[in-house]
């Protein structure tokens, strides 16, 4: 275990892009555990869209206070346990920041949940975190698809700057790839 606990402090509020110099690297002494506590290793960290915000002003959260640990959610391993329901070796997410131990009782924004067997720590914060639960709500409850209707997927290829836009004009889907634009019937789409 390592001595110290290295974490990222938000020094400043960015100016249009973030740069390293909001930032500042801070070691800590690793915090210690009471009853109902337990220890977490953060082993990943998230990098969220919703970050941008929170070190800029308040959201459905308070914005980050400068001084303060950058928010995020972590995936980790439980070193030390205090706590009925974690045990050492348990791995974890959470809302724990840019640190690399955090102390908790399990509650927050987002509450310790165990990783089952056979995820990794990328798929957990990915798929089954805030990313993931963002894109399966809001197919499912802002979409609100029928049956019988199209769902497209569309994926941009940041390398070559491609982009595919789907719009429907008049009944008529209409595709653009770079300039190129073609339409396409909706009822004969494969």
């Amino acid at each position: 275990m390592r001595k110290n606990n290295g974490q990222w402090i938000l020094k400043s509020r960015p100016e249009g892009l973030v740069e390293r110099v909001n930032f500042e690297w801070r070691e800590e002494p690793i915090p210690t555990i009471r009853d109902g506590q337990f220890l977490v290793r953060n082993l990943w960290l998230s990098c969220d869209a919703t970050q941008r915000p929170w070190m800029q002003f308040d959201t459905y959260i308070p914005a980050v206070p400068l001084g303060d640990v950058m928010y995020s959610v972590s995936a980790g391993q439980v070193v030390e346990s205090r706590h009925a329901d974690f045990k050492p070796g348990d791995k974890v997410t959470g809302a724990w920041g840019w640190q690399d131990y955090a102390v908790t009782d399990g509650s927050g924004l987002v509450p310790a949940t165990k990783i089952p067997a056979g995820v990794d720590f990328p798929t957990a914060l990915s798929l089954f975190g805030i990313t993931g639960l963002t894109a399966y709500f809001g197919l499912l409850d802002v979409a609100a698809p029928e049956a019988g209707r199209l769902v497209c997927e569309i994926h941009v290829r940041l390398m070559h700057c491609q982009l595919l836009s789907i719009r429907r004009n008049a009944g008529v889907v209409v595709w653009t790839w770079r300039d190129v634009q073609r339409p396409l019937n909706s009822r004969t789409v494969e």
